[in-house]
C-alpha cells in the first residue's frame, strides 16, 4: 500500500510542499474483515512523519499524532477498516529525583502500561460493537 504524505521542505525561496508517496507494509491484515492492524514505532516515524529532515537524537517523536494520521489515511484512501496502535514513548515523563537508568526503566514500565491500555480500549470497543463476542 502506498501512503501519501506532505513533506515540508526547509524554508527558503522557491521551496514549498511536495507530494511524497511512501510504501507501507501493514503489521497485520485480515482479508475476511477487510481489517488492518498497524503499530507505529520509530521506524514508521522515520518513514512517514512530516519534516523528517529535522530529526535528530534529541527529537521529540509524536507517535500518537502519526498513528491518527496514518489511520485516517488508511481508512479514507484505501477503504479499509483499521486500528493503529502506537509506541507511547513520547508520553514518558522524567523524574528528576531518579537516575537516567532508573528513569529509563520507569519509562519502559509506563510505556508498556500505556500500550496495554490502548489494546484494552480497542478490545472494549470491539465488544461494544459486537464484533468480538468473547
Amino acid at each position: 500500500m502506498h501512503i501519501k504524505k506532505y513533506e515540508t521542505t526547509p524554508p527558503s525561496k522557491n521551496k514549498t510542499q511536495k507530494d511524497v508517496v511512501e510504501e507501507m507494509k501493514f503489521d497485520g491484515y485480515n482479508a475476511d474483515l477487510n481489517f488492518v492492524v498497524e503499530f507505529v514505532s520509530s521506524n514508521d516515524y522515520k518513514q512517514f512523519a512530516d519534516n523528517k529532515e529535522y530529526l535528530s537524537s534529541v527529537s521529540v517523536e509524536n507517535y500518537k499524532e502519526l498513528a491518527e494520521k496514518l489511520r485516517n489515511q488508511i481508512i479514507n484512501e484505501k477503504n479499509l477498516n483499521a486500528v493503529v496502535f502506537y509506541d507511547p514513548a513520547a508520553e514518558r515523563k522524567n523524574d528528576d529525583s531518579l537516575s537516567w537508568k532508573e528513569n529509563e526503566k520507569e519509562g519502559l514500565i509506563h510505556s508498556k502500561e500505556l500500550l496495554i491500555n490502548q489494546v484494552e480500549d480497542f478490545v472494549s470497543w470491539l465488544k461494544a460493537e459486537k464484533i468480538l463476542t468473547k
